[in-house]
């Protein structure tokens, strides 16, 4: 039995399995896939971004080709959930400068770095998607209260976004902090 193969069943990469589903994936799910599986959160990387492209350019004929090469392109290592994913390309899909994933804020008072989810560091713009566990969690809801005061006391603005957000609302909101 060699590495490719599992009791004589023949194992697919991760690389090749995105390849192989793309044809029935839209663009974001792509990308949520594909975010996960070269993050370092829950055990990762499984892959590199690097792998997909040469997995990719290794095939003469691909379902999907178009698709792949885009959605390879807006693939980062650093995201932590698909929500995440989903927000980031929301914004670039409404015309918005793409955000850093994870920014890096430097918290003088408790000397720690705080990483928001996405923001634009030159206008001190942080963007955090919060799911219901944000909420239910006794700990996590007071964790995030001190994680925004700290963000907040370097002088950031945080926009929250949840699953009930009105993104057209945020849109206008995002759009008013970019044009300062």
């Amino acid at each position: 039995m060699n590495h490719n193969d599992f009791f004589d069943l023949p194992l697919l990469s991760v690389p090749h399995l995105l390849i192989e589903v793309a044809p029935f994936l839209d663009i974001s799910e792509l990308v949520q896939m594909g975010d996960a599986v070269v993050s370092t959160r829950f055990s990762g990387p499984k892959t590199s971004i690097e792998h997909f492209r040469a997995e990719l350019a290794s095939r003469k004929q691909v379902r999907s080709r178009k698709l792949l090469e885009e959605a390879i392109s807006l693939l980062r290592n650093t995201v932590d959930s698909p929500r995440e994913t989903w927000l980031r390309l929301w914004i670039i899909r409404h015309g918005f400068p793409e955000p850093h994933v994870h920014p890096e804020i430097h918290s003088h008072i408790k000397n720690i770095t705080l990483r928001p989810d996405l923001g634009y560091p030159g206008i001190k713009l942080a963007i955090e998607y919060e799911g219901d566990h944000h909420r239910t969690s006794p700990e996590q809801f007071a964790g995030d209260i001190e994680r925004r005061q700290l963000i907040e006391a370097e002088g950031w603005t945080i926009l929250r976004v949840s699953k009930r957000t009105d993104m057209s609302a945020f849109g206008k909101l995002l759009a008013q902090h970019l044009s300062m």
